[in-house]
């Protein structure tokens, strides 16, 4: 189906209409995000049109990039879902929280002329007990200052992001490592934070290679990402440490300092590759990493190997009844390597083994809070004997969910 419409309305805290604010519905189709928008006319009112069943979140972008998702929070994880059937929804109500985005974190970061030709930006990373939950940022200016909305109150974390390579404000200048961050408290007024200098030896190398498939064409478009080894942080607040293949395969990770890494790559939604001294593995254990020290590393080209991610387990996620659950996600995880995916609307999964070997398989049931379920027991009646993938596709798998949701999350 096609035309539906999810219809509401965007308010401020005094429930005044908020008109030429984007709006957009997002909801995960064939395992990517995938968003329609529109914009707020003069009473608030928004008709955002979309093109498939499901649920949908909410998004209205406010600026700084800061934005509100339904259910009036900052966050996809805990957005309210609208679920379209077989017709519009509507009565969609979006309340700027009073406090969105109405305080500012300004500052300076000197000599970042040498990263202008790239992605040079700012983001502020509120952190809590499950580390970084709200993000926001902005472009830097070309001279160097910034401001930055935050979502909320709350403590921050703040990440400097030049061209891919990030370190983040530290106690007296930047640092690459997060636990050394300085955060940021944000209260009941705008926060001014000291200038900060980029030192010369910061981000100042790289490790480059690049990449073929296994026709021996060079992959595009994939993301290379680092982890530093020692005290290192990977997500970076939001963001990996890392650099996109280009039209030749080619790529070049800036590094922020010296020290030993390791590489990984996310495989067409099938699994993470790791970068090995023989080549490519799925197998985390088998990784191996790249020193850097006094300059520059250059890798030989890689090549995907034969067989890997070949082959595809499908079958439908149901309930007790027999019912499909959809937008949930299924993972499926053996000794060589794991991958998943999100159901679709008649709960049919497909999954891209990234080797031959056995998988047993698990459910993300809600992310808000967190609800985990292994589901390796009613996959063929018992863990220890979980789904052999040998040579060929594994199709029909049915996994069925013990129980309800709400039961199983207590």
């Amino acid at each position: 189906a096609c035309g539906w419409q999810i219809r509401g309305r965007i308010v401020g805290p005094n429930a005044e209409p908020l008109t030429g604010i984007s709006v957009e519905a997002c909801h995960v189709h064939l395992n990517h995000r995938q968003c329609h928008s529109s914009t707020s006319a003069a009473d608030g009112s928004f008709a955002v049109t979309v093109e498939d069943s499901g649920e949908y979140r909410i998004k209205a972008s406010l600026s700084d990039s800061c934005s509100v998702w339904s259910g009036s929070t900052t966050d996809w994880n805990s957005a309210s879902p609208v679920t379209v059937a077989d017709g519009h929804a509507s009565g969609i109500l979006i309340q700027v929280p009073e406090d969105l985005c109405r305080l500012r974190v300004a500052g300076f970061l000197g000599g970042i002329e040498r990263f202008l030709d790239g992605y040079v930006s700012v983001a502020l990373c509120r952190m809590d007990n499950d580390g970084c939950s709200q993000i926001t940022g902005r472009e830097l200016e070309d001279d160097g200052p910034f401001a930055v909305a935050s979502p909320a109150s709350g403590a921050y974390r703040l990440t400097y992001n030049l061209d891919g390579c990030l370190v983040h404000y530290g106690p007296t200048g930047v640092t690459a490592n997060a636990a050394d961050a300085t955060l940021i408290n944000v209260d009941s007024r705008d926060v001014r934070v000291g200038h900060r200098q980029i030192p010369a030896n910061v981000c100042a190398y790289e490790i480059s290679g690049a990449l073929i498939g296994t026709d021996g064409q060079p992959l595009t478009g994939t993301w290379i990402f680092a982890c530093p080894e020692a005290g290192g942080d990977c997500g970076g607040g939001g963001s990996r440490l890392g650099a996109w293949t280009d039209d030749s395969g080619a790529f070049a990770v800036i590094v922020p300092t010296e020290g030993t890494y390791s590489l990984s790559l996310d495989l067409d939604d099938c699994t993470t590759v790791h970068f090995a001294s023989d080549g490519l593995t799925t197998t985390f254990s088998e990784r191996s990493t790249v020193r850097v020290e006094g300059g520059s590393v250059r890798l030989n080209t890689l090549q995907i190997p034969e067989g890997m991610c070949a082959h595809r387990i499908s079958g439908r996620f149901v309930d007790s009844d027999g019912a499909p659950l959809s937008e949930k996600w299924i993972f499926a995880s053996g000794l060589g390597g794991s991958g998943g995916v999100w159901t679709d609307s008649g709960g049919h999964f497909e999954i891209r083994a990234p080797s031959d070997g056995a998988y047993s398989f698990g459910v993300l049931l809600r992310s808000q809070p967190h609800c985990w379920h292994d589901l390796a027991g009613q996959a063929l009646g018992s863990p220890n004997n979980p789904v052999p993938v040998s040579g060929a596709d594994v199709t029909g798998i049915v996994l069925h969910l013990p129980g309800t949701i709400e039961e199983l999350c207590e």
